[in-house]
């Protein structure tokens, strides 16, 4: 199921544009920078020192008729790739932490995990996580049903075999989100390397997030690389998916089918999606096969 033409896609976009609600995935306007520079420690942690946002940037994520869910942090899609995870992404302090009410050089610190069997560099001034929140509940039942049949949530591959409604253990009675088969082919993981060279990666340029780790990857079944019990597992999913007006959100705690835990790098931004999802899921139970995304619009 997919839509024929890009014009055909922006056609559908435009006409949405002119009654387009306010969305319910609230995202902070811009990212989260660190102060100084750091090394995260292969399978450890370390504290991230952050830069308190403008005012201005984040004051649309507290105002009292939003949700009362929390304020979180979403790990940045190319540090997530290599593994970096914030064991209680809760940000709704984040209100106090604004320059308007710091000097110029306040900053908190953050504890930041790193699931990478290598260390990772973060240097100075590098954008690593942004505040989102959610604003509302997600689609559900007839609703989510719709939304495939408007071709808001588009996906290729078939119903069955590549993607299936998921249902809720709470709510059994209805579709509850979209589980997604993940391409056992995609399955990669980043091997240390005897020398313990840190990784840094390209953020200052025009690098794609994708490509900035890609060569970074071997398939999980490479015979140059014994791979560990705990290693955290990249994959993609056979679907392409392609969002009209609908923001996804994965599932980090249900695990499902062989679904485990994806770190927190939750958020899917549906201006920006028309690709398959690729996920980032702790294997230390087993290889991961499927994952679960909600939807808001």
């Amino acid at each position: 199921m997919r839509l024929e033409t890009c014009s055909q896609a922006n056609s559908i976009r435009q006409e949405i544009a002119g009654n387009k609600k306010e969305s319910s995935l609230l995202l902070g306007k811009k990212d989260l920078a660190t102060i100084g520079e750091v090394v995260l420690p292969a399978r450890g942690m370390a504290f991230v020192k952050l830069r308190a946002p403008e005012l201005k940037d984040v004051a649309h994520l507290f105002r009292a008729d939003r949700s009362d869910q929390d304020i979180n942090f979403h790990v940045r899609s190319r540090y997530a790739h290599l593994g970096l995870h914030l064991p209680d992404p809760n940000a709704n302090w984040l209100e106090t932490f604004t320059k308007e009410n710091q000097t110029e050089d306040t900053g908190i610190f953050v504890l930041v995990e790193n699931h990478c069997a290598r260390p990772i560099l973060i240097e100075d001034n590098t954008d690593i996580v942004r505040p989102y929140r959610f604003a509302g509940p997600p689609i559900t039942g007839e609703a989510l049903k719709e939304l495939l049949t408007k071709r808001m949530i588009d996906l290729t591959g078939e119903k069955g075999t590549d993607w299936e409604f998921w249902t809720h253990p709470d709510h059994p009675e209805e579709p509850y989100g979209i589980e997604l088969r993940l391409d056992p082919r995609s399955r990669m993981w980043i091997p240390p390397r005897d020398n313990d060279e840190p990784i840094l990666i390209d953020t200052k340029g025009e690098t794609n997030r994708r490509e900035a780790v890609n060569d970074l990857f071997v398939a999980i079944d490479d015979p140059r690389f014994a791979l560990p019990p705990d290693y955290l597992c990249i994959s993609s999913t056979t679907s392409q998916v392609n969002l009209t007006d609908v923001h996804g959100f994965i599932d980090t705690s249900l695990p499902h089918k062989g679904n485990k835990k994806q770190i927190a790098s939750p958020a899917i931004n549906g201006d920006q999606t028309d690709h398959v999802i690729r996920t980032e899921q702790d294997a230390d139970e087993g290889v991961p096969d499927s994952v679960v995304i909600t939807f808001v619009h």
